[in-house]
């Protein structure tokens, strides 16, 4: 997310999203359900930066955040059908 203007972030769309936050769509679509902090690290951003973009997507219907069936205490992010069109879209 380093990189971006808070009016560009403000202003992500279905089809206009920033490269980290499709990097992380194809990821989730890829692996499946993850947890932030992994997003986070392997997206090379903080895991504030991380959380915020999360939130983004969340609002968008892009991902969800549901139940680590492990660990009752831990979420992970899920990329949702209209996250994974936009994957689709993109390639």
């Amino acid at each position: 997310m380093e990189g971006l203007t808070a009016l560009s972030v403000r202003h992500l769309t279905v089809h206009d999203i920033s490269f980290t936050a499709a990097m992380t769509l194809g990821r989730l679509s890829r692996t499946g359900p993850t947890r932030l902090t992994v997003l986070a690290s392997d997206g090379g951003v903080s895991q504030p930066s991380m959380t915020q973009l999360v939130q983004r997507l969340e609002k968008q219907g892009l991902v969800r955040r549901v139940r680590c069936p492990d660990d009752g205490r831990a979420v992970l992010v899920s990329v949702t059908d209209a996250g994974r069109d936009v994957v689709r879209e993109r390639r």
